[in-house]
This record gives structure tokens, C-alpha cells and sequence, in this order.
């Protein structure tokens, strides 16, 4: 894990539908991961941040000052600064008049169960205490209402809120022009219970993560957040502010901790996808994740010899936050790497891309069993990629048969050919949930075939694929070579992945 650690990274992934990984993120100096996330290749602007405030309401400006990388997620510090707010006030005092001295750092992940978490670490000197330290996770959900998209050409709704104790739930509802809508319950906790919360409409803004602009960030007359859910206003489209307030207590060393969890419980709506679907109401707050509650004791350290425990940990630089959420991802990314072989050679770049490599098509793998992705697969990159894609998934197979073990390449094929099409060509992606504007690339299946049989042999996956890739070839023999010339027709420069080619241009 250590040989891939680095300082100028952010991608956190190693779950199933989800993964934080925003190509050019706006927000990395702020609190928590205000940056997109995606729900397979639909993106979730904005996710979440955290302000700590006084016992008066005034925030604490806090920056990141530096942090560390790996797999198993980031581990960052934060430092005192002040930010423009852009025409709001920067906070109701001076930073001068701010009670006490307060430090932060934060860890960051998104876990195997699809949980994009922030462990936060407050350590506080007495005065500050002493004034009163209160965290506040919230976030900006917008609600377009058809006044304007995204700029990925989407329009989206929010609503249906509700809020408790246990945290906030909502509607997310994306609507693609021309695809199926994707309607989603979201939820934002804490691994403790809320102090007070909020749910506030307001006009629509800039999404930006700054307090300064929220509707909490005047004096607050008692600490904390008036408990309502309110859903409209005087616009009939914005912004739904939507905050969970904990009142933090001096431990052990002057800290306190606490961690913040986003995640997508499932989709809603007819459109929704059987292997999808949820019902989610309002009780559902009041039930914490159930992980929360298995790890808040620490674990046992292994025995000496162990080798389940051996080398799980990841490696200290010396200053990131206490906490477990890293050395829990930390052993299901040292997993997932001890899964594949070594290489070593004479040339440390290429040892330092062969591993890298790996990373990348763990990073991008998803489990399967999620509509018309029935099947463990590798998605061929972030953002709007991260779908199984044929004109690289052929090639990605003879990567991945290298894998101890071979369910992941098998399934990448499976993919392709339970989706097949009458007339026996394949799709050029598969969404979780349409078939819909798959287009097409020419691709080399038979051949990912075979270098799968040199490593894996198995009779039984042979007669399995035999009979869909005989019609993928008839398909290019009788469409694609009709004067039988014994070379295939390009009927569009897409097909070929190399578009932009001077040959195409």
C-alpha cells in the first residue's frame, strides 16, 4: 500500500455503486468532500462538508494544510484561514475573538459498503472548550425545477426530506435529456446522535461550501438548530440546506471525534431497477448504519504470525487524525492487492505502473447484480466512463486474467454477451439501467477469450461463451463484409474508439 502513497491524489473508492473521484474537484482546501460523487456514471453535485463553530455560532475557518494518500483513502490537517464568502460576511466577529485555539484533521474513505465517510478529529485547548466546540455536518442540495441544468446538460430535483436524530434523508431525482430518469434516497449521519437538525428551502445561489452563505450562520441565541423541515419558501425552486448539529465533549488528550457518512440507500420511482429499489421513509433516521455500531470499540490486534493481519495497516506519516476508519479500508484494499502477482525488474517506473495499474481496475470494478450490469466487471474510467465499456473491456480482460481469481474477467464478458442483440452484435456500454444508446466498437472478444484460457483454462466457460460469440461473428460476416473481402466495414468513426484520429478528422 505504501509503494502507491502520494500527496497529490484525492480518488477514494474500493465500493460498488459509488466512488469520489471528481477530475477536477473545485473544493479540496474545504471541510469535508463537497466535490461530486458519482452513483455509477451519475454524478451528485454537491456531497457534503462541515463547519465547527462556537458556543455563540461563530465558525472556526479552517483550510487543509496538507495531506496524505493511499488506496484506502486520505488522511488530511486543517489549519486556520479565512475565505472570501463572496458577498456574505466572512463570520460575525474577528477570527481574533474566536475562544481558544483549535486544531483538526480528518480522515477520509469510501468503504466497501458504499459508505463515503469523514473521520474528523477536534483537538482543542481548555479555552475552547471551556466557550463550547459544536460540529456541523450539512450539505446544499439544488432543485432546478427546469430554470436551468447542470452543466453536464441535467436537470435535477431534491425534496422529500426528513430529519432526525439519526440523521437526514432525501430524494435526489437526476433527469438526463432523453434517458430514464434516475430517482435516488440519499442519507447524511453522524455515527452518534444529532444534537438538533435542519432542513431549510432557500433561493437559489452559487453551491458553494461556505457558512457564510448558509441560513444558520448568524449568532445563534442557544447552541444548535431549530429541528424543523421546511420544504418551501417564497421561490418555487433553490436550494435545500440541510444540517446535523453534534455538541462536542472534551476526552481524552483535549479531542473529540466523530464521522460524517453519505450514502445512496437505492432508487425510487417506476424507473427504478428491481435490484435497485427501496422503500425508504421517514423512520429510517432513526436507525444508525449498522457498521457504526460494530466499530466502536477498537479491534483486536492480530497475533504474532497472523498473516490475515500482517501488513493491513496503512503506514504512518506521523500527523494523520487517530481513528479506524483507515485501517479498515487498509485491509480490504491489502486484500484486493495480494490478489494479483508481483512484478520486479530492473526499471522502478515500470514496477511503479504495473502496481498502479492494478489499483486503477480495482478502483473501477463493480460487483454486479445491478440491472443490466448482472455480472462482476471493470468500467473503463471515472465520471461519465464509469460504465463497462466493450472497446476497452476486451483489452481489460487480458489484464485481469492475471487475478488469482478470474470472477471479475469472466464477468466482464458475461456482461456483454447476457446483452447481446437479435442481430448478434454487442453493446458498446452497458448502464445499470437502460439499454438504451449503448452504441457500438469494434472489439476483439475472441482473442480476450483465448488469453483468458492460456491462465484460467475451464471447459465449462468455453461452451458457456461458444454459442453468443459464433453469432458476433456471423454478425461481422454477414454485416460488416458482405463483398466477403475479409475485412470488416468502420460505418462510423466512433466504432473504432479512435475518433479524433487524423484519419477520421
Amino acid at each position: 500500500m505504501e509503494l502507491l502513497s502520494r500527496s497529490d491524489k484525492w480518488y477514494l473508492g474500493g465500493g460498488d455503486r459509488l466512488l469520489w473521484a471528481p477530475p477536477f474537484p473545485l473544493w479540496l482546501s474545504y471541510p469535508g468532500l463537497w466535490d461530486e460523487v458519482h452513483y455509477f456514471n451519475h454524478a451528485l453535485f454537491p456531497c457534503f462538508t462541515w463547519t465547527l463553530v462556537d458556543g455563540r455560532g461563530r465558525p472556526y475557518p479552517t483550510c487543509r494544510s496538507r495531506w496524505h494518500w493511499s488506496p484506502a483513502g486520505m488522511s488530511t490537517s486543517l489549519r486556520s484561514a479565512a475565505f472570501p464568502f463572496h458577498g456574505a460576511p466572512l463570520f460575525e466577529a474577528g477570527a481574533e475573538e474566536l475562544s481558544g485555539e483549535v486544531t483538526a484533521w480528518e480522515n477520509l474513505a469510501l468503504t466497501e459498503d458504499d459508505r463515503l465517510c469523514a473521520e474528523v478529529t477536534i483537538d482543542a485547548d481548555a479555552e475552547a472548550w471551556e466557550g463550547g466546540l459544536h460540529f456541523v455536518a450539512w450539505t446544499a442540495q439544488p432543485d432546478t425545477g427546469g430554470l436551468y441544468v447542470l452543466p453536464d446538460g441535467r436537470e435535477t430535483r431534491s425534496g422529500d426530506f426528513a430529519a432526525g436524530p439519526w440523521g437526514i434523508i432525501w430524494t435526489r431525482t437526476l433527469l438526463p435529456p432523453d434517458w430514464p430518469q434516475v430517482e435516488l434516497r440519499c442519507r447524511l449521519c453522524l455515527d452518534r446522535q444529532a444534537t438538533s437538525w435542519s432542513v431549510q428551502f432557500s433561493e437559489d445561489r452559487h453551491v458553494q461550501p461556505h457558512w457564510g452563505l448558509t441560513p444558520w450562520s448568524g449568532p445563534w441565541e442557544r447552541p444548535g438548530l431549530s429541528g424543523e423541515v421546511r420544504q418551501s419558501g417564497n421561490a418555487p425552486h433553490g436550494l435545500y440546506y440541510a444540517a446535523l448539529h453534534a455538541e462536542l465533549a472534551e476526552g481524552a488528550g483535549g479531542q473529540d471525534q466523530l464521522t460524517i457518512v453519505f450514502e445512496v440507500l437505492g432508487e425510487t420511482g417506476k424507473d427504478a431497477e428491481e435490484s435497485e429499489r427501496v422503500e425508504v421513509g421517514a423512520d429510517a433516521v432513526r436507525t444508525p448504519p449498522v457498521w457504526i455500531e460494530e466499530t466502536s470499540a477498537p479491534e483486536e490486534e492480530p497475533a504474532d504470525g497472523d498473516l490475515e493481519g500482517e501488513g493491513v495497516q496503512p503506514a504512518s506519516t506521523g500527523w494523520e487524525a487517530p481513528g479506524m476508519l483507515l485501517g479498515r479500508t487498509a485491509r480490504i484494499w491489502t486484500e484486493a492487492m495480494r490478489g494479483v502477482p508481483e512484478l520486479h525488474c530492473s526499471d522502478p517506473y515500470l514496477e511503479a505502473a504495473w502496481n498502479h495499474r492494478w489499483y486503477g481496475l480495482r478502483l473501477l470494478e463493480g460487483r454486479g447484480g445491478h440491472g443490466y450490469q448482472r455480472y462482476p466487471a471493470v468500467c473503463e474510467g471515472i465520471g461519465y466512463f464509469r460504465v463497462p465499456i466493450s472497446y476497452s473491456g476486451h483489452a481489460q480482460m487480458r489484464d485481469l486474467r492475471w487475478r488469482h481469481d478470474p470472477a471479475a474477467v469472466r464477468g466482464t464478458l458475461r456482461n456483454f454477451l447476457v446483452n447481446q442483440r437479435e442481430d448478434g452484435s454487442l453493446p458498446g456500454r452497458i448502464y445499470h439501467n437502460t439499454d438504451r444508446k449503448t452504441d457500438f466498437y469494434l472489439a476483439d472478444w475472441g482473442g480476450a477469450l483465448l488469453a483468458l484460457e492460456q491462465v484460467h483454462p475451464d471447459t465449462a466457460f468455453l461452451e458457456e461463451t461458444y454459442e453468443p460469440l459464433a453469432r458476433y461473428a456471423d454478425y461481422f460476416d454477414g454485416q460488416r463484409d458482405r463483398e466477403e473481402s475479409g475485412l470488416y466495414d468502420v460505418i462510423s468513426q466512433y466504432e473504432t474508439g479512435q475518433e479524433y484520429m487524423s484519419r477520421y478528422m
